[in-house]
């Protein structure tokens, strides 16, 4: 859905529903993602996080592209080649303005706390979706250009 709003501006019924049989797909790309990564941070955490830098886009190429599990893979890691440092930079500032508003909230709300850390966690979420849709677009439009 985030796709279509950026290629479109504009989201149908149609585009709701029409992930729907690529779910078993993403989520196996996923698991498959996850246990490379969990593998990746039990040898030392800097491999896993280049590891979850390389692979982020996977989920991508699987509903635009109708790529396979193992061929989302290899695209993200290719896609990702010449951005990384721009990739782990997006993590690194999303994941540090999450963390942000959880202490904020533990410091000035402690009562709230766990109300307001759902709150900005559905927020940042949205943002992150949408940037990495957009990072996810600039690298295709990117690659496509110069092919």
């Amino acid at each position: 859905m985030a796709l279509d709003i950026y290629d479109t501006g504009t989201r149908t019924v149609r585009t709701l529903f029409s992930p729907v049989r690529m779910v078993i797909k993403v989520l196996l790309a996923n698991i498959l993602a996850v246990s490379i990564m969990c593998v990746g941070f039990i040898l030392l955490v800097v491999p896993g996080v280049y590891l979850i830098t390389k692979f982020s886009l996977a989920s991508y190429f699987i509903i635009e592209k109708d790529a396979g599990i193992i061929e989302s893979l290899k695209l993200s890691y290719r896609a990702t080649t010449g951005v990384f440092w721009d990739f782990l930079l997006l993590f690194a500032v999303m994941s540090g303005i999450g963390i942000g508003f959880y202490y904020l909230n533990l410091l000035l709300l402690p009562q709230l706390a766990f109300i307001l850390s759902e709150v900005y966690s559905v927020l940042i979420g949205v943002v992150y979706i949408f940037a990495f849709t957009y990072m996810y677009k600039k690298v295709t439009t990117e690659t496509q250009s110069e092919e």
